[in-house]
């Protein structure tokens, strides 16, 4: 990941000691989006999760129980180099929005 903005305040609180975490953007054969995150620990490990983001009824729009992201849109890539991910998170009655700019 090249860079994330967000007004989330978790995110906004911890910002100046994050370090940057790595994203991997598949799209897979059956229309839904394979995310591979890997994420610096605070003692120089890194902690690494797959996700599968499974296809909503509009297209372009993708969503994860499993990681609280109930909507998540390639804005525009061209998988080979670069995508712009929009997604939202919400959660006791908070929503969140990110944008993330990912490189291959």
């Amino acid at each position: 990941m090249a860079g994330a903005v967000s007004g989330d305040r978790g995110f906004l609180g911890s910002e100046d000691s994050m370090k940057m975490p790595e994203v991997s953007v598949t799209p897979l054969a059956n229309g839904d989006l394979g995310l591979r995150f890997g994420y610096p620990t605070p003692h120089g490990g890194c902690q690494r999760m797959d996700a599968t983001f499974t296809e909503d009824a509009v297209d372009g729009q993708f969503r994860s129980a499993a990681t609280a992201q109930t909507n998540v849109r390639v804005a525009f890539a061209d998988y080979k180099h670069f995508a712009v991910l929009y997604s939202e998170t919400r959660g006791g009655g908070v929503r969140n929005v990110w944008l993330q700019l990912c490189r291959g």
